[in-house]
């Protein structure tokens, strides 16, 4: 069965990466996973995923740095966003909303909570084989 969803995923640790790559591929996302951030830009450009799954911490850049250079590219025109962080500070909160992200979780992640909101976020947006019931 084909996804009827993408989404691109950008957490540096491989274990979380891979939980929540799994969460989504039972969401019926197929799902592209990578801590590096030009690879995230290209595939941007080339696939608009319906889901931007971004982790505060990554290697080369912080995350909330990134998701503004995605959006200042207009990258992101058809793009839900979900920011995951290890701080849970006021500031970094209100920088993930004032980017246009719509949903912020803080680690450690409850998967079960990942799931619901990553479904939720899933279904602002049309069904990419077809039209949502």
């Amino acid at each position: 069965m084909e996804s009827q969803y993408t989404a691109l995923l950008l957490e540096n640790d491989p274990l979380q990466r891979d939980l929540m790559a799994l969460a989504l591929q039972n969401l019926n996302c197929a799902v592209l996973t990578t801590c590096d951030a030009a690879e995230a830009r290209q595939w941007l450009k080339q696939h608009g995923p319906d889901l931007l799954v971004l982790d505060t911490f990554l290697p080369q850049i912080n995350g909330l740095d990134l998701l503004r250079s995605f959006r200042t590219d207009h990258l992101l025109e058809e793009t839900r966003v979900m920011v995951i962080s290890a701080f849970g500070f006021g500031d970094i909160v209100r920088q993930v909303a004032q980017l246009g992200a719509q949903a912020c979780l803080i680690k450690p992640l409850d998967l079960k909570v990942f799931a619901v909101r990553a479904r939720v976020l899933l279904a602002m947006k049309p069904v990419k084989n077809g039209s949502p019931d």
